[in-house]
Order: structure tokens, then C-alpha cells, then sequence
């Protein structure tokens, strides 16, 4: 592989934040670089985050949707990441995708890594507990990550179904809620997305209906029967204290 003490580590099955918590555990270095299996860095992508990390301990960087992906698939969702970082509704603070992080251990090791009982998004929240320490992330656009999607329109879905049951436990944490009002507008935009998906012919607008369609799905499942997904702990608020002494399991 070209990297200098390159070892594979096999671990079961879990979820993405216990995955970075084993690397992490393993590694010896003064900081770390997440990059999911299914994605490729671009040339000058370590220099680019390592030289970040000098005067940032928490750094991202930016996506590139178009080179690991066939066009239909590639307009099929809005592109993130891209010129700036982006926030997330329940907090200001900036956010990126896992597999784009870099950060200096002592900054990681303070919050206690990962939370791994948080099935997703692991990645949000360790951005989101980070901020509430004062560590806010830095947007790097020298390191770009080429993003790959999820091949088919159902897998589409499943993957949106788990961000959106994510996005209430966000709600649970940071701010927002389960409100009658929220419930029933989400409702009504799922039911509204499956009478019109049937007439829709253009495969990239069909994926873009089923990724849409799998984020209300997972919120209004999740929203209304939180307990089934999520135990107690991962709905507790979060606060700066919790977040130093961090929430990993």
C-alpha cells in the first residue's frame, strides 16, 4: 500500500465509530487521518491535512462527488462539503463526514474518541462534543476526498433511512424535538415523495426521491419510538462537562 507500517485489523461487525476507535487504539501517532474503505484520496491528500493540523488539532477536508460516481448518481443528492464545511440543524457549529477528519490524539482523547453507542452519526457528534470544548473544526480544500455513493437506488434509501433515525438523536442531544407540528410535516412530505416516485422516470431523479424519502423514513421512526433504536444514554443531552469527560462505550 505504500504506507510505511501498513497493518489491516479485522474486527466484528459494529458501526463506523467503533471501526475509527479500533484504528485509534492502535495507532502511535500524534494524530490521526479517518478515511472510509470504499472512498480515494486525491495526490498531496496527508501533506494537505498534516500541514492543517499545525495550526488547527481538528481539521476536514473536501469531497469531490463526481469522479467515483456515474452522473445519474451523482446529481441524485446535494452536494456537501464541497466549498465550506456544513452545519447541521440542532447546533452553528461546522460538521463533516467521518471518513474526511484528521485530528491531533490529545484533542481526540479528551472527549474519549468516538461514541460507539451512538449508531449514527458518530461522526456529527464527535464534531458537534468537540465544539462544546472550544475545538472547532477547520476546513482544508487542498486535502479532496472522492467520495463514492451507494450504488443502487435501494441501498440509497437504506443509507438515508440510518442518517435520518441519526438526525433524532442529534435532536435528543443538541436541540430540536419530536413536536406533533415537526411530525406532521415530515409526514406529509414522506407521503407526497411516494405518490409522486412511481411517475418519475429519470433515474437520478428517482434516487434523489429515495434518499429524500429514506431520511423522513428513519426521522418519523425513530422520532416516534426513539427507545427502540437508541439506548437511554444516546438520548441524555450533552453538555461541555460531559463532552471533556466524553461518552465512549
Amino acid at each position: 500500500w505504500g504506507l510505511p507500517g501498513y497493518r489491516v485489523i479485522r474486527t466484528p461487525p459494529r458501526n463506523g465509530g467503533a471501526g475509527r476507535n479500533t484504528g485509534r487504539a492502535s495507532s502511535r501517532g500524534e494524530a490521526l487521518v479517518f478515511v472510509d474503505g470504499d472512498d480515494e484520496v486525491a495526490p498531496g491528500y496527508l501533506a494537505a491535512l498534516q500541514a492543517a493540523l499545525v495550526d488547527n488539532p481538528f481539521v476536514a477536508a473536501r469531497l469531490d462527488h463526481e469522479a467515483l460516481n456515474p452522473p445519474w448518481l451523482a446529481s441524485s443528492r446535494d452536494p456537501r462539503q464541497v466549498d465550506r464545511l456544513p452545519t447541521e440543524p440542532q447546533a452553528p457549529w461546522p460538521v463533516a463526514g467521518g471518513g474526511t477528519l484528521a485530528v491531533r490524539r490529545d484533542v481526540l482523547e479528551a472527549v474519549g474518541g468516538f461514541d460507539e453507542a451512538l449508531p449514527c452519526p458518530q461522526d456529527t457528534d464527535l464534531c458537534l462534543r468537540l465544539a462544546l470544548t472550544g475545538v472547532t473544526l477547520a476546513f482544508v480544500p487542498e486535502a479532496v476526498l472522492h467520495r463514492r455513493y451507494r450504488p443502487t437506488v435501494w441501498q440509497m434509501f437504506g443509507q438515508a433511512r440510518g442518517y435520518g433515525r441519526g438526525g433524532v438523536a442529534l435532536d435528543h442531544r443538541y436541540g430540536g424535538g419530536r413536536s406533533p407540528t415537526r411530525i406532521g410535516m415530515r409526514l406529509a412530505r414522506l407521503l407526497l415523495l411516494a405518490l409522486r416516485l412511481p411517475w418519475f422516470k429519470d433515474r437520478s431523479v428517482r434516487a434523489q426521491t429515495a434518499f429524500r424519502a429514506g431520511l423522513l423514513v428513519g426521522w418519523l421512526e425513530a422520532a416516534l419510538r426513539p427507545h427502540r433504536f437508541f439506548p437511554p444514554e444516546v438520548l441524555e443531552p450533552v453538555t461541555a462537562e460531559h463532552a471533556r469527560v466524553g461518552s465512549t462505550t
